[in-house]
């Protein structure tokens, strides 16, 4: 009689792959992370990674989704944090973008990677369109909590999300490149701009 599979296992089994494959992503270029070297690093055959992810491009694709779902979840529940008011979560969520010099190195190299995956693999492209979408979508729940707190909120909620992404886009690539970059104060003057874009700084019609 066959065994029954235990779905618990096997989904720890796969989330383990995953995040050795996304380890190896933040090291590494996409085209040397290969299933023996996901394999190796996990310590388990390359029969079982092939089990749960028949080619690479299916790997490379679930740990970039994975990844990014992970980011999605860090960033609604940060949002969701009972008694604190907005500012308070603000300050979360920059510290959780800019967390230390040596995140933010790995964050460059690993979305590096998934950029240059993702020209030529739609499902890899589509998770990173997912990524932004769900920025947006705690940003929107920022503003939204901020208007209730009375916080001057702007009507151009759209050009609020993206010049709030775009700033924090480019300040990562910046901090990679310029490590010397005083960290505490690059997290206080950006909590400043967001709050001025936020309340509608940027707005065309003013």
């Amino acid at each position: 009689m066959a065994r029954t599979k235990d779905p618990e296992l096997e989904a720890r089994r796969r989330r383990e792959l995953l995040d050795v494959t996304i380890t190896l992503l933040s090291e590494e270029t996409f085209h040397s992370v290969t299933q023996d070297k996901v394999a190796r690093a996990a310590g388990v055959s390359k029969g079982v990674v092939t089990y749960y992810f028949p080619t690479k491009t299916d790997l490379l694709v679930a740990a970039m989704t994975r990844y990014h779902e992970q980011v999605r979840e860090g960033l609604m529940a940060i949002v969701a944090l009972p008694g604190l008011d907005v500012r308070s979560k603000l300050r979360l969520l920059i510290q959780a973008a800019f967390p230390s010099q040596e995140a933010v190195d790995r964050e460059v190299r690993f979305q590096s990677e998934v950029w240059s995956f993702a020209k030529d693999e739609p499902g890899a492209r589509a998770a990173v369109v997912q990524s932004y979408r769900d920025f947006r979508d705690a940003c929107a729940a920022l503003l939204d909590a901020g208007a209730r707190e009375g916080l001057p909120t702007t009507a151009e909620r759209e050009w609020a999300y993206l010049f709030i992404h775009a700033l924090v886009d480019g300040l990562t690539f910046q901090l990679a490149v310029q490590p010397d970059l005083d960290l505490a104060g690059l997290r206080e003057r950006l909590e400043r701009v967001l709050l001025a874009v936020a309340a509608g700084a940027a707005d065309a019609s003013r």
